[in-house]
């Protein structure tokens, strides 16, 4: 797990409709001559979003979707290296996932994909809102975004994978782990998600440095 060097300070969040099963996938990259995995999910049909650390610097990306759902490569489209966010265009039939409501104590799934496509599943609540700043990706200074802190235990190479709710909608995206605490973690909050999903995509895009 990456953590960009971010002051954290709390506050709350707002919702939206439902698919019961997302469409969750494996990352894995070639970044500066090593591997990179991560997390990610179909959030539009033929667009997978994870976090822009498990992507930086990559010269190859592919996704392996979980549960036999076959390994595909993908091209990056979106990068925002403040938000930590980024879009893969890739070919597959999944469905959209919806938004939904990530006020604290907000509960239920974290769900992330192995190197073999094997789901795991574990469940988490949103503690509270918080402002992250601090630095990007890069290190470098000014960033700031909505975020989540979650009681939840993730492992390294979980970065990108998604928070669920009840009805399967996407409240949050993994980016971290907590420093002093095995069992919290920190998410990219739904109105960053939104706003990123909303802006102007490209054919091809730069993956910056490696991380």
């Amino acid at each position: 797990m990456v953590v960009s060097s971010l002051v954290l300070t709390a506050s709350g969040c707002g919702g939206a409709a439902a698919d019961p099963e997302p469409s969750v996938v494996h990352v894995s990259g070639v970044a500066c001559g090593r591997g990179t995995i991560g997390g990610g999910m179909v959030v539009e049909r033929g667009l997978v979003l994870t976090n822009a650390h498990v992507v930086a610097g990559t010269t190859e990306v592919g996704v392996l979707f979980a549960d036999g759902g076959g390994a595909v490569d993908a091209r990056l489209v979106a990068f925002d290296p403040n938000r930590d966010l980024a879009l893969l265009a890739v070919e597959t039939a999944a469905a959209a996932i919806e938004l939904g409501d990530d006020a604290p104590g907000t509960s239920g799934r974290f769900i992330t994909v192995d190197d073999e496509g094997a789901l795991d599943e574990r469940p988490f609540v949103i503690r509270r809102g918080i402002t992250a700043t601090g630095e990007d990706i890069y290190r470098e200074p000014g960033a700031r975004r909505r975020a989540l802190e979650v009681e939840l235990s993730v492992d390294p190479g979980e970065s990108g994978s998604g928070l669920f709710d009840a009805d399967g909608r996407l409240v949050g995206v993994v980016f971290a782990s907590s420093r002093t605490s095995d069992d919290l973690t920190y998410a990219v909050a739904r109105s960053e998600v939104e706003a990123f999903l909303a802006e102007p995509r490209s054919d091809s895009v730069d993956p910056g440095p490696c991380v």
